[in-house]
């Protein structure tokens, strides 16, 4: 007899194979898609535990990845949005002109005639030129 808490069954379709087995094969994916890809790929034929020892990494990420497949299908294997404010860089700018640089090119002469400003989460820089 099994002790434990059931799994709900992880039945993947063929459409969804394919597109699992692309995004973990894919170079351009991001490393945490394609290990989320392949842990869903694993977990249908083997357990939770088994997987976790397979690809050395925890069984409560497994579960989690299963459990988000099977409630949300491919959609829950994305990044859910960070919580908080998002970062913003504000740049103004005063009678700056973006303009091809001259042959003969004086960078700090340009940026004394330029002001600007930039804000970040907790710091916020101001342009002393003026």
């Amino acid at each position: 007899m099994r002790t434990g808490r059931p799994k709900n069954p992880l039945e993947i379709s063929e459409e969804e194979c394919e597109k699992l087995t692309m995004i973990a094969r894919r170079p351009k994916s991001s490393q945490a898609m394609a290990m989320r890809a392949r842990i869903v790929l694993s977990c249908e034929k083997s357990s939770n535990s088994e997987v976790a020892r397979q690809m050395n990494i925890t069984g409560a990420t497994v579960g989690k990845w299963r459990q988000r497949f099977i409630k949300s299908r491919l959609d829950g294997l994305l990044d859910e949005p960070r919580v908080g404010a998002p970062r913003r860089l504000l740049i103004q700018r005063g009678d700056a002109r973006i303009q091809p640089r001259p042959q003969h090119f004086r960078w700090f002469t340009w940026v004394a005639k330029t002001s600007f400003v930039v804000a970040l989460p907790e710091v916020r820089f101001t342009g002393i030129f003026g």
